[in-house]
């Protein structure tokens, strides 16, 4: 059985994460065709509103604290194998970051059913802030690549791990 290489890697964590990052739209429109049906009250709850952004500002602070902490590459190490080995510390961090950003899109659900008026409104709030979560944290920009490489490479390894996302 072959490894994949961390190119083919990096390929399929775009998908990945190009998938993570459509999840706020799709459950949006599911919430929309959801509550259209129950109520006609375009109403809006402020706690609706306020709780999924002050959980997203937390959220924000926990990827940029915890979000980017990978343990370093040795120096020692060559070729492929470190490669892989980065690219997976890469992928573990990434997902910490996905939950981490998901977090006030899945309290804005909940606040959607459970806070009187029911509508799409409160649901807005909370899945615009994980979509922008999202795109800041997951997303395999050059940005976030490079904090990771960053991360990687602080004591004296080479990841590679920019050249492996094509940056």
């Amino acid at each position: 059985m072959t490894t994949p290489t961390p190119q083919a890697g990096a390929r399929t964590y775009q998908v990945l994460a190009n998938t993570f990052i459509s999840v706020p739209v799709l459950l949006g429109i599911v919430v929309f065709v959801v509550q259209s049906s129950q109520s006609d009250s375009p109403q809006v709850s402020w706690l609706a509103v306020v709780v999924p952004l002050v959980i997203a500002a937390l959220s924000w602070m926990l990827c940029e604290q915890i979000g980017y902490r990978l343990a370093p590459l040795e120096s020692a190490r060559a070729g492929t194998d470190v490669q892989q080995v980065a690219f997976a510390r890469f992928q573990t961090s990434a997902m910490v970051r996905v939950a981490l950003c998901e977090v006030p899109m899945l309290v804005a659900v909940a606040l959607t059913f459970l806070s009187p008026p029911a509508s799409v409104g409160n649901y807005l709030p909370g899945g615009l802030a994980s979509l922008v979560l999202l795109f800041m944290h997951v997303r395999p920009t050059r940005a976030v690549v490079g904090r990771s490489e960053a991360a990687l490479d602080r004591n004296g390894g080479h990841s590679g791990l920019s050249a492996t996302f094509g940056f």
